[in-house]
């Protein structure tokens, strides 16, 4: 009798030789099983239009700060400094808050305005690394207090994001500009208002602060503090006259990060402002999907007041209704049902939200849609039905809810398999169970 033996992939894994033809046989079978249970086990509820597409981008902004190590290493020339070189210690004592050796430096010939690899000085490695003490000697020894790294970082850019109002006010006293940007564009209002900095936004406002400057990306300063829920700034921006519906290259207004972040007093604040209700961002979603998706209810039922489209559809045809049905938000569900949307709306795959419900559990809104009308046997494109998406997980009592409400356990996917099949390749017993005694018999989940 031949002998199965290992052999050494291309991959440089092992693998089995399989030299016997009744295992060989075994084999095939297996492997034929094992893609059916893949399949069944496949991501049927994924796809675009489940729920409102996340932010991509981080909501504050942080400056890349002066590293001691790495700017020091080299002049701005790209030469490497020599370890005897003053200014090479000068900037290594800045950034150190050392004043004791930086005075004995400068009397050695250090220079006052020395430059790192990153085109950085003295007087920005002490500012970013808060040395008061060094900050105020430099000053006083007439330092350029507008000097720029390379990539546009200055004294007054770093002092806002602190939000050292002290600071940032001798600064632009001594005549560095309020409206500074950086490569990137950051301006001190935009790092302020990002940093939720009340004062200093008031402040620089009151000294001419651009309202309507621009990150790289589009967005300003309301959008900033719009997404961090800080309120205050938020009303001084607007009663400043900050455009309430800037558009970065997302979409993205301010009321839109407000509306996933669950900052309510923002958002009424940007509704009363006269911001677009029903704006779309670049997934063509609205803030009442994003509302909905993250279950923030006194925003959608404030949304839906204003006028927000119960109905909208988005990003690949998902709609509230459907995203909140799928995270399991109940009150919401039914505050958009009471606006009008539709229970048998379906997105673009063809998922309903009864069938979103259902594949995550949701009894109580599958109770709800059904009660309000929604077709219980409705499937997707590929036939793939709330049933068949309970009993694919082993949620019980979501299929028992689902049989008792008139569920054909004989509707088909795409390939032939019936909820029942569904259950039986994942090893869902108590589903098979259930179907198999019919669902008014009780069976502990």
């Amino acid at each position: 009798m031949s002998v199965n033996g290992k052999i050494r992939s291309r991959s440089g894994g092992s693998c089995w030789r399989v030299t016997s033809p009744l295992l060989a046989v075994s084999v095939i079978v297996a492997a034929a099983f094992a893609d059916v249970s893949a399949a069944a086990q496949g991501d049927l509820m994924g796809g675009v239009g489940q729920f409102a597409v996340q932010p991509r981008r981080e909501r504050t902004l942080r400056q890349v700060r002066p590293k001691v190590t790495a700017s020091l290493a080299t002049m701005p020339s790209g030469r490497p400094k020599p370890k005897d070189d003053p200014d090479f210690h000068l900037l290594q004592a800045a950034a150190g808050g050392d004043l004791k050796t930086v005075e004995e430096l400068m009397l050695r010939g250090a220079s006052i305005e020395a430059k790192s690899g990153d085109g950085c000085t003295p007087f920005i490695f002490a500012v970013a690394n808060k040395r008061k003490e060094l900050i105020e000697s430099l000053l006083a020894k007439g330092v350029d207090h507008a000097a720029k790294c390379v990539d546009g970082t200055t004294a007054l850019t770093l002092a806002a994001e602190d939000g050292d109002t002290p600071l940032v006010q001798t600064l632009i006293e001594r005549g560095a500009g309020v409206n500074v940007r950086t490569n990137d564009g950051r301006t001190p209002l935009i790092l302020a208002a990002s940093g939720g900095h009340e004062e200093l936004v008031r402040q620089l406002l009151a000294r001419g602060a651009d309202l309507n400057a621009k990150f790289r990306d589009g967005r300003t300063a309301l959008v900033f503090a719009a997404a961090n829920g800080y309120g205050g700034i938020v009303h001084e921006l607007l009663e400043k006259g900050a455009a309430v519906d800037a558009t970065p290259d997302d979409g993205w207004t301010a009321l839109f990060w407000a509306s996933w972040y669950g900052h309510f007093p923002v958002v009424k604040e940007l509704l009363a402002r006269g911001a677009d209700v029903n704006a779309r961002d670049r997934d063509r979603d609205t803030p009442l999907m994003k509302a909905a998706t993250q279950g923030h209810i006194a925003i959608v039922q404030h949304l839906l007041a204003r006028g927000a489209e119960a109905g909208a559809r988005g990003n690949g045809g998902g709609t509230s209704l459907l995203f909140a049905a799928g995270r399991g938000h109940p009150e919401i569900v039914a505050a958009l049902i009471e606006k009008g949307a539709d229970v048998n709306v379906k997105n673009d795959a063809g998922m309903a939200p009864v069938i979103q419900a259902a594949g995550y559990g949701r009894v109580s809104i599958v109770q709800d849609l059904v009660g309000k009308g929604a077709d219980v046997n409705t499937a997707n494109n590929k036939g793939f039905t709330a049933l068949m998406a309970a009993a694919n997980k082993g949620l019980v009592q979501t299929a028992r809810v689902l049989l008792e409400s008139g569920a054909n356990p004989g509707a088909k996917y795409e390939d032939g398999r019936t909820a029942l099949d569904f259950a039986t390749q994942n090893g869902q017993d108590k589903i098979v169970e259930l179907m198999k005694s019919g669902a008014t018999q009780k069976i502990n989940e």
